[in-house]
């Protein structure tokens, strides 16, 4: 965009101070952008860089030994879908995960119609309600009833919001506290809430990066 010179004395002194102004702050700008590139490149590619390289606009996933990469990986970098499909997987290999004997004939909440198709779905629930707590500390059943809910159907009336069951999460949940996935908050933090402990929060994460592997 070119600039008009103005006609006046005064005018065109200030005319001639912002050009050189703006010229002075292209400069550095362009002399900031070819340092900000050279340091970008110069940078060697280990796992502290990567986020730097990322930010610099020079990362490339194809570029770096995807086992360097992985080692940073968490459940927050990992689709949902995909990390609770594979978690799921885990729960029931491991066998730890002990259904209950209504498994087959339960609702997971009072406006379902039926119980869920799927043979695995007490699995699913507990990879997704585990990767819930991992995502968000000391989170109680109500909230998670929440999560979980949805719309009830009343017929000719309109759809109203209801929650989810109270107890199948409850029993999700002490179920995931004997393997030690999480635990129950602080006395004091938030009454009924749990977190995820030091162990479970490793064993998502390695889950995530089996994910990324595959």
């Amino acid at each position: 965009m070119s600039m008009v010179a103005p006609t006046d004395s005064a005018s065109r002194l200030l005319f001639v101070v912002e050009s050189f102004g703006l010229r002075v702050i292209m400069t550095m700008f362009l002399k900031t952008e070819t340092v900000l590139r050279d340091w970008c490149g110069s940078m060697s590619v280990s796992n502290g860089d990567l986020e730097s390289r990322w930010k610099c606009g020079d990362f490339n996933m194809a570029d770096y030994d995807q086992d360097e990469v992985v080692n940073g990986v968490t459940v927050r970098d990992v689709k949902p879908a995909d990390f609770i499909k594979a978690y799921a997987e885990h729960l029931k290999r491991s066998g730890k995960i002990e259904l209950p004997a209504w498994w087959d004939v339960v609702k997971t909440a009072s406006f379902k119609e039926y119980s869920p198709a799927d043979q695995d779905w007490y699995y699913i629930r507990a990879a997704s309600i585990a990767r819930k707590v991992y995502l968000r500390q000391y989170t109680g059943v109500g909230s998670l009833k929440k999560v979980y809910g949805g719309a009830a159907r009343k017929g000719v009336h309109r759809q109203h919001f209801q929650k989810a069951s109270g107890g199948l999460i409850r029993h999700i949940l002490q179920q995931l506290e004997e393997m030690k996935v999480v635990e129950k908050c602080p006395e004091g933090v938030n009454k009924g809430g749990r977190k995820i402990t030091s162990h479970g929060q490793q064993d998502l994460d390695r889950i995530a990066g089996q994910v990324v592997r595959a």
